[in-house]
């Protein structure tokens, strides 16, 4: 998928998001989506002029650095169409499913990050910790909530408090 084609799909989310601002009542949830809207075609632009530079600057390893990069930039908007996803979703069974989607792509961004192997190792042992830890606890409250209410509308969930 090109540029053109990422940035269409995110100029959609944006409208979406800027009506949802104007009709929806939950304020955090349009907040959220909008800035998701915001920042996702930036880093996306940002990825494109690196590409734009490794593509006139470096003449031995083009191909290698272009490839990287397009991966990186795949990377990047399928993180932000998971974002958009648990932010815009009432239920809470398909946000946590999308938060703990969202340790794909985060790994591989954490992986490219350092130079040095042993900080690479260390992060992404915390990374995968902590976000395995919460997404437990997350999921014991999930199926607390089921048993006691019945379903895991966010809704219901305040109805019920």
């Amino acid at each position: 998928m090109n540029l053109t084609m990422k940035l269409l799909i995110i100029y959609i989310f944006l409208i979406d998001s800027m009506i949802d601002l104007l009709i929806n009542n939950n304020l955090l949830t349009s907040l959220m989506v909008l800035l998701t809207s915001i920042i996702l075609p930036i880093s996306l632009l940002l990825i494109s002029r690196t590409n734009f530079v490794n593509i006139k600057n470096n003449k031995t390893g083009t191909y290698t650095n272009l490839y990287i990069n397009y991966i990186l930039s795949d990377f990047i908007f399928f993180l932000g169409i998971i974002l958009y996803i648990a932010f815009s979703t009432y239920n809470l069974f398909i946000f946590f499913i999308s938060f703990e989607s969202i340790m794909i792509p985060m790994i591989y961004l954490i992986s490219r990050g350092s130079s040095s192997i042993l900080s690479k190792y260390r992060a992404l042992y915390r990374f995968v910790l902590y976000t395995v830890a919460g997404g437990l606890i997350l999921l014991i409250f999930l199926l607390i909530s089921l048993i006691f209410i019945g379903n895991l509308h966010y809704i219901n969930l305040i109805y019920y408090s």
